[in-house]
């Protein structure tokens, strides 16, 4: 999960990029972005990924 917090930018990655930049199977990979939304340092808009500013 660490791997796929390092990859994540304040501009946002749609899932395919994340897919290939963590070399990570979709479900574990929406698993580990569930999670770090519940931990409120992620959050998706208009389909992409990104990190919460503090």
């Amino acid at each position: 999960m660490q791997t796929l917090l390092n990859q994540l930018d304040w501009v946002g990655q749609d899932l395919d990029r994340l897919v290939d930049k963590t070399r990570t199977d979709i479900a574990t990979l929406m698993g580990w972005l569930i999670e770090l939304e519940l931990m409120g340092l992620v959050m998706q808009r208009g389909g992409l990924y990104m990190r919460c500013r503090p």
